[in-house]
């Protein structure tokens, strides 16, 4: 659930940057304009355009709004690609009204500054769309103008300037889509990767049939274990763990079933240590669960005895009512400075005895006595 909240955290970071990048494209706008209106290019009074620019500036802040309250996180389009690319338009199509006609045909390439926002976001029909947006914006603005300002407008020439627009567009909208699946499939391509990397990780330190760590991890953490006894002379107890008579169950039930029992008996295990300890695979039928911490000492001998009676409460109805399972448990405690092969001898040392008395039970072998 975490992962998730970060996720879209992330998300919404990166459709804010991408906002960002389009208030940028307006303010270059904006010193467009400003400049043309100086070179004597634009039909309006700098009062006029001023205010288009707090218009336009208005509108950004709204978009803003959406995304810092989140409230985008609700629609269909959380990044709001296309009302941002309409607006956009909108603008463009504006200062294109306002300009002398020796302006209008650089905003061409404004009209394409917009539509590559797209390549984001936007699927081939919205492109499209858009395009007929953009060609039918600037049309009908030109017929407005020729209405309003005959003599602004050279009808031939803008004519074959929306024509030119409408082109332009249409051959960009496949491309722009083209792009926009290459980076799609980049994406899910990534996605896949960390899932299989992933997966590689859970395999690497985990039994694959009972998902508790497997015997490779199980060294590499009774080594840490061990190096931090020796530093600290605080000691871990191993508690070596075999299921009583699973041959029998095996030949009796068959493989699947003692699959399916072995499966029971870890996650019972798993769930029923505290999240400081471990529990290991250690090889077929047997299991290693190691007790760290101040308080494993004391506490250790109870421990295993839960343990045991959780065991023996497990029930398998679906394979038969007379399945009943119990463990023999070998304990004993590290010593700082013996080594790990020491260790599990002197556990297997434990687990033989309780087998020995009679099974389904907990024996202890303390360490030998350091000499000083």
């Amino acid at each position: 659930m975490m992962d998730t909240a970060a996720t879209a955290d992330r998300q919404q970071t990166l459709r804010i940057r991408r906002f960002l990048m389009a208030c940028a494209s307006y303010l270059l706008w904006g010193i467009i304009c400003i400049c043309a209106y100086y070179v004597g290019l634009m039909r309006i009074t700098m009062g006029v355009l001023l205010g288009l620019g707090f218009l336009a500036f208005l509108v950004n802040l709204a978009f803003y709004g959406l995304f810092a309250s989140g409230l985008n996180r609700r629609l269909k389009d959380p990044s709001l690609t296309a009302a941002q690319m309409i607006s956009g338009i909108l603008w463009v199509t504006i200062m294109g009204y306002c300009s002398h006609t020796s302006l209008r045909g650089s905003y061409i390439a404004l009209y394409l500054i917009v539509f590559v926002f797209g390549v984001f976001k936007l699927r081939l029909r919205t492109f499209f769309v858009l395009t007929f947006v953009a060609a039918g914006s600037y049309g009908t603005s030109m017929l407005l103008l020729a209405v309003n300002a005959p003599d602004a407008v050279d009808p031939h020439l803008e004519i074959t300037r929306t024509v030119l627009l409408l082109a332009v567009l249409m051959w960009f909208s496949p491309l722009g889509y083209y792009i926009y699946n290459l980076r799609a499939r980049a994406v899910q391509a990534n996605v896949e990767l960390k899932e299989a990397l992933g997966t590689i990780e859970q395999l690497a330190v985990h039994d694959e049939l009972t998902n508790v760590y497997n015997r490779r991890q199980m060294f590499r953490v009774l080594n840490r274990e061990k190096a931090f006894a020796d530093r600290t002379g605080m000691p871990f107890v191993a508690c070596l763990m075999d299921l009583d008579d699973f041959k029998l169950i095996n030949d009796t039930y068959g493989h699947l079933s003692g699959d399916t029992i072995l499966r029971a008996f870890a996650q019972t295990i798993k769930h029923d240590i505290r999240r400081e300890d471990y529990i290991f695979r250690y090889g077929g039928e047997e299991f290693l669960v190691v007790f760290t911490g101040t308080r494993c000492l004391a506490n250790s001998a109870d421990c295993a005895q839960r343990l045991r009676a959780a065991t023996a409460r497990l029930a398998f109805p679906d394979i038969s009512d007379q399945v009943r399972v119990t463990i023999s448990i070998g304990m004993t405690t590290y010593e700082p400075g013996e080594t790990i092969d020491s260790l599990l001898s002197r556990a297997d040392a434990a687990l033989y005895k309780a087998k020995k008395n009679g099974k389904n039970r907990v024996e202890y072998t303390a360490p030998p006595r350091r000499t000083p």
